[in-house]
């Protein structure tokens, strides 16, 4: 992905407005002729927040050359443990400065 010089190892993700700590994210880049990604993964330990079991967390963003954005959220825990991920980031296809996305219709 252009501007991130692939040379980012870990990420800061503050959690839920509220909660306490904000936890380190691992990161990991990948880029070939029909997509790039980031892939970024954390382990929460038993019992972080109050919730059971250690829960592995995988979020995958990707871009694809036909400007397809997916988000792919993935989640494993040892033990039943509420999860339940959203992400509430806006983007303007057109970039920043074209002004409002009145006029752009999502398919």
């Amino acid at each position: 992905m252009q501007g991130w010089g692939g040379n980012i190892q870990k990420i800061r993700i503050d959690p839920t407005s509220g909660a306490p700590l904000a936890v380190i994210w691992d990161v990991e880049l990948h880029n070939d002729s029909a997509s790039a990604s980031a892939r970024l993964h954390h382990r929460s330990p038993d019992g972080t927040e109050g919730f059971p079991g250690n829960l592995e967390v995988t979020f995958t963003y990707t871009l694809t050359r036909d400007n397809s954005f997916t988000i792919d959220y993935r989640a494993e825990s040892g033990a039943p443990t509420p999860v339940n991920f959203t992400q509430h980031r806006y983007l303007n296809p057109d970039g920043h400065a074209p002004g409002d996305i009145l006029g752009h219709e999502l398919r």
